[in-house]
């Protein structure tokens, strides 16, 4: 058996009493009820507020309701990549590289 406390059904504080958790069902269950129609008005409001604050909220909040997580930023995709691989040059194409780039180099040294 359980021990009482001074709530008279349990002694932990932390528990709803009897009419606390008979008030929490009866909310959820409220919610739940209307739960379709809170959501069509949220993406109405998402997808035709004016003030575009009041739409953001409302689209973060059906994004997040429709279980679609935000995707993290990486700054290395807006780093352009090389068009060419050096590694894929043949051996007589690095010379001829290094040669052009050691006439760029040396004609701008002098």
């Amino acid at each position: 058996m359980w021990p009482c406390g001074d709530r008279g059904w349990a002694s932990d504080p932390h528990l709803p009493s009897p009419v606390e958790l008979r008030r929490l069902l009866l909310a959820r269950a409220l919610a739940r009820a209307a739960a379709p129609e809170m959501m069509a008005r949220l993406i109405e409001l998402g997808l035709t507020a004016e003030d575009e604050r009041v739409a953001s909220v409302c689209l973060v909040a059906g994004l997040d309701r429709a279980g679609v997580k935000p995707i993290d930023y990486d700054p290395a995709q807006d780093q352009a990549q090389p068009s060419w691989n050096p590694g894929a040059l043949t051996a007589e194409e690095r010379e001829q590289l290094r040669a052009i780039l050691e006439k760029a180099i040396g004609k701008g040294r002098r």
